[in-house]
């Protein structure tokens, strides 16, 4: 027979956790450090490469693609830096992508609904 769930039990992820937190806040904190650096980094690659109209170009794609949020913004820049202009090696838009997978796994985590 199946046994039921207490709904008073201990639960695998307590969402209040501080561990948790500060976990969520220093991943949120390397995204947008690294939003800002890497988005003004490629415009500015784009400016020396095109001139005004990359400028222009650039900061139109930066403000549309930051519309989704900072995690979206660094993983297009740091990928623009590493594969259009080949300025770092893979470990930039790698980095980008796991924070951006760690992001949304803190977040999908906080918006469940706990069992109390």
């Amino acid at each position: 027979m199946r046994k039921m769930i207490n709904k008073n039990e201990f639960t695998a992820w307590e969402l209040t956790h501080p561990r948790i937190v500060m976990f969520g806040a220093i991943i949120n904190f390397l995204i947008m450090l690294g939003a800002v650096i890497t988005a003004f980094w490629a415009i500015y690659l784009l400016t020396i490469e095109r001139g005004i109209f990359g400028f222009i170009g650039g900061l139109l794609g930066a403000s549309m693609i930051v519309r989704f949020g900072p995690a979206p913004l660094f993983a297009a820049s740091s990928s623009l830096i590493a594969f259009a202009y080949h300025k770092t090696d893979m470990w930039l838009p790698v980095t980008s992508y796991i924070l951006a997978v760690f992001s949304l796994g803190i977040t999908i985590l906080n918006k469940t609904p706990q069992n109390k």
